[in-house]
């Protein structure tokens, strides 16, 4: 063989030499490189194969699989290796177990790698040999074998009578075990019982003990409790009579959140107690009792980890926004609520190892005390899911994300007024989760305010921004944004309304919507870049915070009011490192930087695969991950250290310290935007000029111009002309406006309306169709609105109305009511013979004169009367009501306050000129005197001779009326003080009755 074997290797080798050199057999290089590789052959550094180590490899191998309960690869394992080393195959030898077969299963081991990396299944060929075989009976006792070195326990029966001071040794009875197949349980398997057991009552029965394969316990843990487990007892009514260290242990893994087990029952509420476990110190109820305890905080931790699982799923699917997707709020609670999981897990796994070192006592009662402020926590933050996330599981994302965030809020402040050593801790864990959870809202505030852009890819801000509404119309201000708790209907709202809208913001919420107006302004002004460059804005961000950002400066103020953290930075407050060219689309980060512990649930486990990641799959996630558009949320990964030792340096409430923290950061943003806006509105776009300019024309402040405008139109409707054409008026205004305000010329026009045939019948309602038009650009036009302008003309109509009565009386001569007057349309030889007749007799001259002065008499009280009104409105109202409007307009902050001021002003004046249908009353009254006075002018222009005494008393009649209701009328309101702007024309009313 060993001469053959030679030959052939020698053969082997020259062909070798020949491919490799091209030497041929003569040559002499050919038989140097011969003699070169048969040295290397018989003189190799390579060590032979050890058999006594591959004999000493399968047999560990072979235990490795017995141990976790792989019989049907031990098995196989086993024989297939067995029959290989018998195969008398190699080097023509009738026997096996050569050097070939221990190199081939050397080579074999090594190729290998991971004896448990793939999926077991036998070959055909194999299990036929393996079926035909007698079965082997496996007697080794494997309870013995992994008890050895433990002290020996033995479960005595209810009738067996224990004694802790016995000297006798008690043998303990045979054992057997029985392997099972691998399962995700407790390692607890209860095989049911065979008649021999029925037959005897005292029997005690060993069960089966299984190894745990749990994945957050492991390696030392899972061997210790296969040995702590591996002898317990069945008594005669079905029970199972347990360690206490054994329940102990199932706890623990209960409480981290595996489901099937044997002490405990999982349902879709959460665990239930097995009634069938025994303790030899502990009744039935007291063990009930005790572990339904426990099944709370378990359920508690299943409910927050499906949370967690669900949100991550609902974070990871694609095809952009639904319904039904994870909005950032909810994303940033679910990692803070994983990162809490972790830590307690990690909690859990430390007393495992206690209990396995036996530092820890093995009692569910010091199992109870040591998780005694994890419970409260558990609690808090469960309480808080169940009323933050459950009520609105099918509402919009808005409602889910506001209700969050009220509760949490609401949540933090009712533990705070608890007090107490445990309240500090639930009040750190829930100001914690609180700052995790507020982080996408306080940064989309920032990124709007800061930058014009509202991030909101999820649709969960409580504001909207409503996209047909450009910021170039006029109702941008009014329409452009919305708060979605306006929208909640009638019928919903005794359900949420105690937490809509997000609790801490909604006192400094309308600040915010006026900064992103102003924002965005700003940004179509083309002057968003100036922002940083304000004057104080750089010194007022960096007096906050090193870092600019609002949330950063908020978590830096919540973390100096606690005790311990002087010497921390801002980024261990939970917070994320953000750059200072933040941009909202960092919100989208790389997966790849996230903790993979932030996967905490199905996605993570999808990744998983027996016991080893494919790393082919989690690159490909990692792949559409960064592929997405939509934001996902990352958190630090660990609870800061500062909440340990927490502990507040103030006595104020912890809700005062949050918005002392919070609303002083957002109004200085605020602050600083509104201020460039009115800055920008005011110099560049002259918004104070075209307030004045609205003033002198609608208000009749530029007296002269508007003067040389109505005294024509006036003069016209006394004549009796045509006045009502649009181009006549407008070129009148133009020729009025042109030697004074050249540049205004293009800006105001004159537009006429129809009358209503009710107003036609009275003379001095003719000018209620003439109304002003003022052409202003924008972004003027936002304050100076359309509405506005209908509020100017109609105050422009009644004080045209108040000068056309006024301009009538002035206007009356004492000839146009003597008997010039009276000849206007005679001939010459008729009025030769109507004033020979006339001065016939001296009565009729008497007469005349008496009329005459009884007109006089009554123009003057008419004068009166228009010219105390007059003075009225033109001093009292619009000249003190300017004085007030611009003293108010110096001090305005921001836009919001300009329309307000603004409108405010417009809506006092107009109030003050009776225009308001509260006081309709005292307006008919005052245009029946105007009216009278148009109606005495055409009396007076006729003449004394087309005048009776009669027609005059029935004017002063209709006067006295009037006078004497708006005198008294005007006298008690003034006592009562209600009008007190009307104080000065009462006490004109008054006067003139007592003259």
């Amino acid at each position: 063989m060993a001469a053959k074997l030679n030959s052939k290797t020698e053969d082997v080798t020259k062909k070798l030499i020949t491919r490799l050199t091209g030497f041929v057999a003569c040559d002499e290089n050919f038989q140097i490189c011969s003699d070169f590789v048969s040295s290397n052959f018989r003189y190799h550094r390579f060590l032979d194969v050890d058999s006594h180590k591959i004999t000493r490899t399968l047999k560990g191998l072979h235990e490795k699989f017995t141990v976790n309960s792989e019989d049907e690869k031990a098995k196989s394992l086993k024989d297939l290796a067995y029959r290989f080393l018998e195969i008398p195959c190699f080097e023509e030898k009738m026997h096996g177990k050569t050097d070939t077969h221990y190199c081939i299963l050397s080579m074999l081991l090594a190729l290998g790698g991971s004896d448990k990396a793939g999926s077991f299944e036998p070959t055909r060929a194999a299990t036929e040999s393996l079926d035909n075989e007698t079965p082997v009976d496996d007697s080794f006792d494997w309870a013995h074998y992994l008890l050895e070195g433990e002290e020996d326990f033995k479960s005595a029966t209810l009738d067996e009578p224990m004694s802790d001071w016995s000297d006798e040794e008690i043998e303990p009875p045979p054992r057997s075990l029985s392997v099972k197949v691998p399962r995700d349980d407790s390692g607890i398997d209860i095989p049911s019982r065979g008649a021999d057991d029925e037959s005897s009552p005292t029997n005690v029965q060993v069960v089966s003990v299984k190894l745990a394969q749990v994945g957050i316990f492991g390696g030392v843990g899972v061997m210790q409790h296969a040995r702590s487990t591996s002898q317990f007892c069945r008594v005669d009514d079905g029970s199972v009579r347990l360690s206490e260290r054994q329940v102990v242990r199932e706890t623990l893994w209960m409480l981290a959140g595996v489901t099937d087990l044997f002490v405990f029952h999982a349902s879709e509420d959460g665990y239930t107690v097995n009634n069938s476990v025994l303790l030899g110190h502990l009744t039935k109820e007291s063990i009930g009792n005790m572990l339904q305890t426990f099944t709370q905080y378990g359920a508690a931790v299943r409910r927050l980890q499906e949370f967690v699982d669900a949100t991550v799923s609902a974070a990871a699917a694609m095809g952009g926004y639904c319904e039904s997707t994870a909005c950032l709020t909810h994303q940033a609670f679910s990692c803070a609520l994983s990162q809490y999981l972790q830590q307690f897990r990690k909690e859990l796994t430390k007393l495992e190892t206690d209990l396995i070192k036996q530092e820890l006592p093995s009692t569910l009662a010091s199992l109870s005390q040591a998780l005694s402020k994890s419970f409260g926590e558990l609690m808090v933050l469960d309480q808080v899911y169940r009323e933050a996330v459950l009520p609105c599981r099918e509402g919009p994302n808005w409602l889910k994300a506001s209700h969050l965030f009220g509760v949490l809020y609401r949540t933090l402040v009712r533990v705070d007024g608890l007090g107490g050593v445990m309240s500090q801790r639930e009040v750190a864990l829930v100001l914690w989760i609180f700052l995790e959870t507020s982080r996408p809202y306080i940064e989309m505030i920032d990124s709007w305010i800061s930058k014009g852009d509202l991030c909101d890819p999820y649709l969960e801000f409580i504001i909207q921004r409503n996209g047909n509404v450009g910021p170039q119309e006029q109702r941008f201000w009014q329409e452009a944004f919305t708060v979605y708790d306006s929208k909640v209907p009638p019928s919903s709202r005794g359900k949420y309304d105690w937490y809509c809208g997000a609790a801490l913001l909604e006192p400094i919420l309308k600040q915010v919507i006026l900064a992103g107006k102003s924002v965005e302004l700003l940004e179509s002004l083309g002057h968003l870049q100036n922002i940083s460059q304000c004057s104080g804005y750089e010194k007022n961000c960096s007096s906050s915070s090193s870092v600019g950002t609002i949330y950063q400066t908020f978590c830096q103020t919540v973390k100096s009011n606690c005790r311990g953290c002087d010497k921390q930075s801002a980024d261990d407050c939970g917070a994320i490192k953000v750059s200072e060219d933040f941009n909202p689309s960092s919100l989208t980060s790389d997966v790849r930087k996230r903790n993979t512990e932030c996967l905490d649930g199905s996605l993570e486990r999808c990744l998983q695969q027996d016991s080893s990641i494919d790393s082919l799959l989690r690159h490909n996630f990692e792949s559409v991950y960064n592929a997405r558009k939509l934001p996902v949320v990352t958190t630090t990964q660990h609870l800061p250290e500062w909440l340990t030792d927490y502990q507040r340096n103030t006595l104020e409430p912890v809700g005062v310290l949050l918005q002392n923290a919070l609303y002083p950061c957002i109004k200085e943003a605020c602050h600083v935007v509104c201020r460039r806006l009115v800055d920008i509105l005011k110099s560049e776009y002259s918004l104070l000029h075209y307030l004045s300019a609205m003033r002198k024309f609608f208000l009749l402040q530029a007296g002269d111009t508007m003067d040389d405008f109505y005294s024509e139109l006036f003069d016209k409707m006394t004549s009796g002309e045509n006045w009502r054409d649009v181009s006549f008026l407008n070129m009148l205004l133009h020729e009025s406006l042109y030697s004074r305000y050249p540049e205004e010329v293009t800006r105001v026009t004159v537009d006429l309306e129809e009358l209503d045939s009710k107003t036609e019948r009275l003379p001095i309602y003719a000018l209620n169709g003439l109304k002003l038009i003022y052409q202003l650009p924008w972004p003027v036009d936002v304050v100076i609105h359309d509405n506005c302008q209908t509020v100017y003309n109609q105050v422009f109509t009644f004080l045209l109305q108040i000068k056309r009565a006024k301009y009538s009386l002035d206007m009356l001569r004492f000839e146009c009511l003597s008997s010039r007057s009276r000849f206007d349309g005679k001939s010459g030889e008729e009025e030769e013979e109507l004033g020979a007749r006339e001065m016939t007799t001296e009565a009729q001259q008497k007469q005349e004169q008496n009329l005459s002065h009884r007109m006089i008499l009554f123009r003057m009280k008419l004068m009166h009367f228009v010219n105390s009104l007059h003075q009225y409105v033109m001093t009292r109202i619009l000249h003190s009501t300017e004085q007030e409007f611009d003293q108010e307009l110096r001090e305005a902050a921001d836009l919001e306050q300009i329309m307000a001021i603004h409108n405010t002003y417009v809506r006092r004046i107009y109030d003050r000129c009776l225009l308001h249908k509260k006081v309709a009353f005292i307006k008919e009254a005052v245009m029946k005197v105007l009216n009278l006075t148009l109606l005495f002018q055409h009396r007076w222009n006729a003449g004394v001779h087309k005048l009776s005494l009669s027609v005059i008393e029935d004017m002063e009649a209709e006067f006295g009326r009037c006078h004497t209701f708006l005198s008294s009328f005007l006298n008690n309101v003034v006592k009562r003080r209600s009008f007190v702007h009307l104080e000065s024309f009462a006490f004109a009313l008054i006067s003139s009755n007592q003259m």
